[in-house]
């Protein structure tokens, strides 16, 4: 019964393995039953050149986007601004993911995660009511949630 189950589960691995490494260009050529077929003329670095895209895409951490930045200041009371404004950030807009960068020599406090500069300007029409020195940036931004 062991064996059975090691086995079961080897097989499932392996074809989730396959699934993984499978590229564009592979699940298009394939002939499914009850399905057309489609064949791809291209020269042979088209398919490299489309791997290795796909693995630097795979490296980045998040993608363009804007922020807006609440504070920024250096000093030796610095950081514990950053966290306080934060904090003070986070009781009125518990909605918005906020985040302390240190730049040196510069604390920063940078909000949202906007994926278009309308959204973004919306956002900081609101924010800046609380935050008067608040201003856009671009940055990597996280995926959406």
């Amino acid at each position: 019964m062991k064996i059975a189950l090691f086995i079961l589960s080897l097989l499932l691995t392996s074809v989730f393995v396959k699934a993984q490494s499978e590229t564009i260009f592979d699940r298009l050529s394939s002939n499914e039953g009850g399905s057309g077929k489609i064949t791809i003329h291209q020269n042979g670095n088209v398919a490299s050149l489309v791997s290795k895209h796909t693995e630097l895409n795979k490296k980045v951490k998040g993608f363009p986007g804007f922020r807006i930045q609440i504070y920024f200041g250096n000093g030796n009371k610095a950081k514990e601004e950053a966290l306080r404004v934060r904090n003070s950030f986070n009781e009125k807009y518990n909605d918005i993911e906020s985040y302390i960068l240190y730049q040196s020599p510069y604390f920063k406090v940078r909000v949202g995660d906007f994926t278009n500069r309308y959204d973004a300007y919306i956002a900081f029409q609101k924010i800046s009511l609380d935050f008067p020195t608040a201003f856009l940036v671009e940055e990597l931004v996280n995926p959406l949630k």
